[in-house]
């Protein structure tokens, strides 16, 4: 429990979410930071945690309303993909993940606290030869209050930082 704590408190920025509101609009339009390789010393002082990430806003908006982070799983000595959504989703409504022009997987909200809920996915190669080769991802969910967000992720530059990501081991 402790190292899922420590995964997805991993996953975190200093950046805190905004819950959307019911008077936004249904069509949205997204800025998005490039992806990002970034590494940072273990808690336990032994190594160093490394992983790629990527924040979406809202257009004009200050805070994330998803940020897409790629690391290590200890566990299963692969990677995982892990989402930061916002608050006020609607859990039985589910996240949605697409690449490209793939199905689209249901995934389940894992956990949240003050940053916001998060979910995973485990990247099996399969997973992450499609993303590597992909054009975008896809994320989609519905709040609470019924706003349903259809949240775009360019895979543009993936490949050159998760070469830099497995490199940092």
């Amino acid at each position: 429990m402790k190292k899922l704590a420590v995964v997805f408190g991993f996953a975190l920025l200093s950046l805190m979410m905004v819950q959307p509101s019911a008077s936004q609009s249904t069509k949205k339009k997204f800025q998005s930071s490039n992806w990002v390789t970034a590494c940072q010393k273990a808690a336990s002082g032994r190594g160093q945690i490394c992983r790629m990430s990527r924040a979406i806003r809202q257009a004009g908006g200050k805070s994330p309303l998803l940020v897409a982070a790629i690391q290590r799983d200890l566990k299963k000595r692969g990677y995982m993909l892990v989402l930061r959504l916002p608050h006020g989703l609607n859990l039985p409504a589910g996240v949605r993940l697409q690449i490209d022009k793939q199905k689209a997987r249901r995934l389940a909200v894992l956990s949240s606290d003050r940053g916001g809920a998060f979910t995973r996915v485990n990247l099996s190669p399969k997973v992450l030869g499609t993303l590597k080769k992909g054009r975008q991802f896809t994320v989609s969910f519905s709040t609470i209050n019924g706003q349903r967000f259809v949240i775009p992720v360019s895979l543009s530059g993936f490949t050159a930082n998760f070469t830099r990501l497995i490199a940092q081991r």
